[in-house]
């Protein structure tokens, strides 16, 4: 073959490019849930739900973390939705991290923001 059939473009409003990948990963989070919802109810081979739960609790602890224009209430919000999906998190380091950062008590790094949770 002569010439590529296709030139492949890399830009910063890609998805999955250019800083943009926990976003990504997020959207990939969200797909999975509305297939395990889905599957469950066709039967179809799933995740667990133990599983599932520990990529929404990701989900939940990461939009508490970095969604700072949604405001307070609205990160606490995803932070307490964590303990619905994983009550046992309370006893958790992130956990803690994540309300330390929303409350402006903790400014380093999390366990989060490092990836090592996903």
């Amino acid at each position: 073959m002569d010439k590529p059939l296709y030139y492949y473009r890399r830009h910063s409003g890609g998805i999955s490019q250019e800083g943009n990948s926990e976003k990504a990963r997020m959207f990939h989070i969200m797909a999975m849930y509305q297939a395990y919802q889905r599957r469950k109810k066709t039967g179809f081979i799933n995740l667990t739900k133990d599983q599932m739960n520990y990529y929404l609790r990701y989900y939940c602890l990461y939009q508490a973390e970095h969604n700072s224009k949604d405001g307070l209430f609205r990160r606490l919000a995803f932070l307490f939705k964590d303990l619905y999906f994983i009550p046992s998190d309370v006893k958790k380091k992130e956990f803690w991290q994540v309300f330390g950062k929303i409350l402006g008590i903790n400014r380093a790094k999390t366990i989060i923001e490092k990836g090592a949770i996903f």
